[in-house]
């Protein structure tokens, strides 16, 4: 893991700039995702559009929404279920130690509602094997909202993502929440 963790965390910036706007009809539900990227060098490598479509503050009633607190049958912060802060202070068990096995009405943040360009990216969003410093690429995404969403709470990532053959390969070059 390191081995692919630590390079990334050692680059300075990101080789694309990125830009998003969103907008919505209210009327038929349909969000349209604009997406704009400039590439700051050269590179080499398919690059490929994604955008994640986000709701956040879910609730609901049933086993779907029900939150399974595995927590709750912990004996103690000693079991490394703690409540850490950064310097490694424990500061007593974690919040949902007293809490039961399956918390109903759990309020869930951020959950992925669709992957418009699929796990990997909408292939021909962006050119398939090299850019130039200075190349400007634009993908238009459109969802309908489900009726039984919160239009008001959902939100888009969008973000310019590398595909490779190599599954460990494939990182996210810039990302950008909107909405």
């Amino acid at each position: 893991w390191e081995n692919y963790v630590n390079p990334l965390l050692n680059q300075v910036y990101s080789p694309v700039y990125l830009e998003a706007s969103t907008s919505y009809n209210s009327s038929t539900r349909q969000l349209t995702i604009d997406a704009d990227a400039t590439f700051l060098a050269n590179l080499t490598g398919g690059f490929r559009f994604n955008c994640y479509v986000i709701e956040d503050n879910v609730t609901g009633e049933g086993a779907g929404y029900n939150q399974i607190n595995r927590y709750s049958f912990e004996s103690s912060a000693s079991d490394g279920i703690a409540n850490t802060e950064p310097d490694g202070t424990v500061t007593g068990p974690h919040p949902y130690y007293n809490y039961p096995s399956v918390i109903e009405g759990f309020v869930h943040r951020n959950v992925l509602r669709s992957y418009l360009g699929g796990p990997w990216g909408e292939p021909g969003s962006i050119s398939p094997s090299s850019v130039s410093k200075g190349e400007f690429f634009s993908h238009q995404f459109n969802y309908t909202i489900p009726a039984d969403h919160d239009a008001s709470n959902t939100h888009v990532i969008v973000m310019v993502q590398r595909y490779n053959s190599d599954q460990y390969q494939r990182p996210i070059y810039n990302n950008l929440k909107v909405g």
